[in-house]
């Protein structure tokens, strides 16, 4: 087998993602409040989104006549 699917040590018995997980707890920590950060932010601006969308799919273009209800369909 080739030497490359063998894993390899270090002095310290770690291999390279041990260390790299190790050595970058501080960012990993940042990363996950920016993230959460950054999802809130696009469901308030999703909200908006859908609800401009709903008030615009339910209203009826040129309004409704007060007398009957009907709807006037014009622009």
């Amino acid at each position: 087998m080739p030497i490359h699917f063998f894993p390899h040590y270090n002095n310290y018995n770690q291999t390279p993602k041990e260390v790299f997980n190790e050595s970058h707890k501080e960012l990993v920590e940042k990363g996950y409040k920016w993230l959460k950060a950054t999802s809130n932010s696009c469901f308030v601006v999703a909200v908006l989104i859908v609800t401009i969308a709903f008030a615009t799919s339910t209203t009826v273009p040129g309004g409704i006549k007060e007398d009957s209800g009907r709807p006037i369909l014009e622009c």
